[in-house]
């Protein structure tokens, strides 16, 4: 049995994800600390929370895709037929799909906004935030192409079974 190799491309969103959701947790911790202790919490650590709340989920949601660990509740389709099953699976990609299409292309828009208005930075640290949008675009981007591979790997595996 062929182990699986120490490093592959689907795992750097996994990396992203899990090091923003680490700095989302110091941050929370060093904000606690200094509120508590110093009377004096992190400057814009609200702000770098969600930043950073950003990358975790653009690119968890995409990981959790690739590797199929989502919530499945199977309590009326695993007692449908095995067709019916297989062309309800098309149709919930499908429209996974069409709904993260109109998430990206809202995400699109509002980086477009964000880059074409130079002054468009955030409220606290005053970072620009054109680049935070990007990455939501790319989440959204790297979702879709899973749900894609996802579809026509439904489609091969169903007139696998026809034939």
């Amino acid at each position: 049995m062929a182990s699986e190799p120490p490093f592959s491309f689907k795992k750097i969103p996994l990396f992203i994800a899990s090091v923003s959701l680490i700095v989302m947790m110091l941050v929370t911790v060093i904000h606690v600390i200094g509120r508590l202790f110093f009377a004096s919490p992190l400057y814009g650590g609200i702000e770098i929370i969600s930043l950073a709340g950003v990358f975790l989920i653009s690119f968890a949601l995409g990981y959790t895709q690739a590797e199929h660990s989502h919530i499945i509740i199977e309590i009326l389709t695993h007692r449908l037929p095995k067709p019916f099953q297989s062309s309800l699976k098309i149709f919930s990609l499908l429209i996974s799909s069409c709904a993260v299409i109109l998430l990206g292309w809202g995400a699109l828009l509002y980086t477009y906004d964000a880059i074409i208005k130079r002054g468009s930075k955030t409220p606290i640290l005053h970072l620009p935030a054109a680049p935070f949008r990007v990455i939501l675009v790319l989440g959204c981007l790297l979702l879709l192409g899973y749900f894609l591979y996802h579809i026509l790997e439904a489609v091969k595996q169903m007139k696998r079974k026809e034939i």
